[in-house]
């Protein structure tokens, strides 16, 4: 969505919509996804002109409207500097039934648990404000860092999954404890099936 004066905050942190009106918001996108330790763990997104951020922006925007939850930008509360970005991903035609949660912090701020608290203060919101029942977190299983920072936001490894929504790649599947069989919320299931919940 595009107000500008929603926010949820944790104790450190303030999260909020990106706005593709802000340049701001836009020239802030360029740099957090041109960071080399970015790209390192999610690859680059073309996104290197504010022109190209404003119109991913508009997308965030999108998946807003549609899911009730996306991406969100995240800041220090007290300063108000922007740090990184936080979401809860859901795609339009995915047959997983439940978002997934990911993290970026600008490298400067790293190792400082913000991703950790980002990550936490969002799964809480969704639930309480959204009524998502359950969060799913995937990863490469060969990334470490990813895995660790998986379960620091609470969530237990469920297996080696076919991620069909990301290509038929074979990744890491991590969720809230109390879910039940990933396969339930459509994890693992050809694009073509629907999972049994539907």
């Amino acid at each position: 969505m595009s107000d500008p004066n929603f926010y949820f905050e944790s104790e450190r942190l303030r999260m909020s919509y990106w706005l593709a009106s802000s340049d701001e918001h836009c020239a802030f996108l360029v740099k957090l996804f041109n960071e080399p330790h970015f790209i390192e763990g999610e690859g680059k997104t073309g996104v290197d002109t504010v022109e190209k951020a404003k119109t991913r922006l508009e997308r965030f925007a999108e998946e807003h409207a549609r899911n009730g939850y996306g991406s969100f930008l995240v800041s220090l509360k007290e300063r108000g500097k922007h740090i990184g970005t936080v979401s809860l991903m859901r795609g339009k035609d995915s047959v997983i039934t439940l978002p997934d949660v990911g993290f970026a912090i600008i490298e400067e701020e790293t190792r400082k648990g913000y991703a950790t608290e980002a990550g936490k203060a969002t799964i809480e919101w969704v639930k309480r404000e959204r009524g998502v029942e359950g969060v799913f977190g995937f990863c490469d299983p060969n990334n470490t860092k990813s895995r660790r920072a998986m379960e620091k936001v609470g969530l237990e490894f469920k297996g080696i999954k076919i991620l069909y929504q990301l290509g038929g790649i074979e990744g890491c599947c991590y969720a809230l404890p109390e879910m039940k069989d990933p396969k339930e919320y459509g994890v693992g299931i050809y694009p073509a099936t629907k999972p049994s919940s539907a």
